[in-house]
């Protein structure tokens, strides 16, 4: 049953570029090992043991210290530090979030992903999102999309499909996916829920 709990599956934040965030930091997430190159925008990175990836710019200290941790490094954490009390660290070094995932994984069926397009096709939906998208991957590069477009490759296999509601640019959307194709599984039946929140809407929802 812990499997069908709610959970984040991403967070991003950012703190302020002083050597006492890059102490906290490596206090939660372990020492860092230097990267050869810069993530995102920013010139420098570092890597940490619990799989945290850290971009920063020292000639660009107002740009911040940012901090990406994927599903792997939150679930690295357990043990270490509780998800409630990191954010409330985050929020004492007075760090703004710029991206949270909340997840729920379906293993009964009720995420029927051809149900949901044709509910969403034909208006049956109560929702304050404005728009949708249907996608199915293929890989390698094969991609279909609701609109007709069609894009073929050679030796394509299915990486399932996935449903986007609302403005994938915006600050708040939803994406229901076939992780069992994702993964290449073994359940049953797997679909995930989520909810990516970033930036404003991100912030809210942490404080």
């Amino acid at each position: 049953e812990f499997l069908k709990v709610p959970f984040v599956d991403w967070l991003s934040f950012s703190v302020e570029y002083e050597e006492k965030s890059f102490s906290w930091i490596e206090s939660v997430f372990g020492e860092r090992t230097e990267l050869e190159k810069g993530f995102n925008s920013y010139s420098n990175s570092f890597l940490t043991p619990l799989g945290a990836i850290v971009g920063y710019s020292p000639n660009r200290p107002a740009n911040r210290i940012h901090v990406t941790m994927s599903s792997k490094t939150l679930f690295n954490l357990n043990g270490v530090i509780t998800l409630q009390e990191l954010i409330r660290q985050i929020i004492s070094h007075k760090g703004k979030f710029s991206r949270i995932d909340l997840a729920l994984d379906d293993y009964d069926g009720f995420l029927n992903l051809p149900l949901i397009v044709e509910k969403l096709k034909s208006f049956e939906v109560s929702t304050r999102f404005r728009g949708y998208i249907d996608l199915e991957v293929y890989n390698p590069q094969f991609l279909k999309l609701d609109s007709g477009s069609l894009f073929r490759y050679p030796k394509r296999q299915n990486s399932g499909q996935t449903v986007y509601i609302g403005d994938w640019h915006s600050d708040n959307f939803c994406r229901i996916y076939d992780k069992n194709k994702q993964t290449k599984s073994d359940y049953s039946f797997w679909n995930r829920v989520e909810f990516q929140l970033r930036h404003k809407v991100a912030n809210e929802f942490c404080n």
